[in-house]
C-alpha cells in the first residue's frame, strides 16, 4: 500500500537575462494512491506461479502563468546592462486539471522442462481511465509590460484576447502485454536465455495547449522487446561475463508534433507516431 502528496511552487526564469522578458509562475498539487497484492504458488516440482492485482488512482491541479514582455520589438543591451521595453506584453494562463486510475491484474510462471531448460510465461491485463480539463487564457497590456497577474505594474487590466477552453477530455484504455522466454544451463556457471514481451505506455491527453484539438487525447504506445544473451561466471567465478542483443519494436509511438497555422500561431501536442525501431547489443565484464 502506498500514498504520495506532493506541492511544488516555482518561479522559472527563461530568456537567461537579468532583465524579465520570459518569466514562469506555476505550481503543481497532486497526490497518489496504490495497492498490489500478490501471492506465490509452487505447483508440484516443476512450475512456480505468481498471481496479483494493482490499483493506481492519481490527481493533479497544474496552474500556470506565463509573461512574455519582449513581443514588439524589446531589445536587451547586454554591454551597457538596459532594457528597452516592446510594445506589447503577454500573458497566459494555462489550467490543468487531471484524473487517472489503472487496475490490472497479472500472472507469472516458470516451468521446469528438464533439469537444464526452464521457460517462462507471463500476461498482465491493464485497464485505464484518464481525465483531462485544460485551459489557455490570453491577454496583452496596453502599456507594454504585463505582470504575472494579468494586469499593467500600475494596475491596469490586460486586453482579453480569448481563452481556448475544451470540454473535458475522458478516455479509457485496455490493454493486455505478456512476456515469453526460455533459460538454458549450459554448465552450472553459465545460462542462455531468450525473451518475447509486449508492454506498453499509457495514453492520455495533453494539457499545455494552444488550440482545442491540442487536447488529445492520443493512444497508449505499444512495444515489442526480443532479447537473447548469456550470463556466465568463469575461471573460477574470478571473471564474470554477460552479454546481450536486443530489438525494441514500437508501435504507436508517442511523439511531440509542433504545428504552424497560416494565421502564424503555432501549436505543439502529443500525438502518435507510425512505427519506430532501436536495436543494439551490450557487453559488461567483472574481473577480481
Amino acid at each position: 500500500t502506498g500514498y504520495k502528496k506532493f506541492k511544488l511552487f516555482e518561479y522559472t526564469d527563461q530568456d537567461g537575462t537579468p532583465a524579465f522578458l520570459i518569466d514562469t509562475r506555476r505550481q503543481t498539487r497532486g497526490w497518489q494512491f496504490s495497492q498490489e497484492l500478490r501471492t506465490d504458488l509452487e505447483i508440484g516440482s516443476m512450475i512456480d506461479l505468481t498471481l496479483g492485482g494493482f490499483y493506481l488512482k492519481t490527481h493533479y491541479d497544474h496552474p500556470q502563468d506565463l509573461r512574455i514582455d519582449f513581443a514588439g520589438g524589446a531589445t536587451y543591451d547586454l554591454t551597457n546592462d538596459t532594457y528597452t521595453k516592446g510594445l506589447t506584453g503577454l500573458f497566459q494562463q494555462n489550467l490543468q486539471d487531471q484524473d487517472n486510475h489503472s487496475i490490472s491484474a497479472f500472472a507469472q510462471a516458470y516451468f521446469q522442462l528438464g533439469e537444464r531448460l526452464r521457460a517462462q510465461a507471463g500476461i498482465r491485463y491493464t485497464h485505464e481511465k484518464t481525465s483531462m480539463l485544460a485551459s489557455t487564457a490570453t491577454s496583452l497590456s496596453p502599456t507594454g509590460v504585463t505582470t504575472l497577474d494579468a494586469t499593467a505594474p500600475d494596475g491596469t487590466p490586460n486586453i482579453d484576447l480569448g481563452t481556448v477552453a475544451p470540454p473535458r477530455g475522458t478516455k479509457s484504455w485496455n490493454n493486455v502485454g505478456w512476456k515469453l522466454g526460455l533459460d538454458y544451463e549450459v554448465t552450472a556457471d553459465t545460462l542462455l536465455y531468450g525473451y518475447w514481451a509486449r508492454g506498453f505506455k499509457s495514453g492520455g491527453f495533453t494539457g499545455r495547449i494552444v488550440i482545442a484539438e491540442d487536447i488529445g487525447p492520443f493512444d497508449p504506445e505499444e512495444v515489442d522487446t526480443f532479447e537473447v544473451g548469456i550470463k556466465s561466471d568463469l575461471l573460477d567465478r574470478r571473471l564474470r561475463l554477460n552479454a546481450s542483443a536486443f530489438l525494441n519494436e514500437y508501435k504507436n509511438q508517442q511523439v511531440v508534433e509542433n504545428l504552424t497555422f497560416p494565421s502564424g500561431a503555432n501549436s505543439a501536442t502529443i500525438t502518435n507516431a507510425g512505427r519506430s525501431q532501436t536495436k543494439g547489443f551490450e557487453v559488461e565484464a567483472t574481473a577480481v
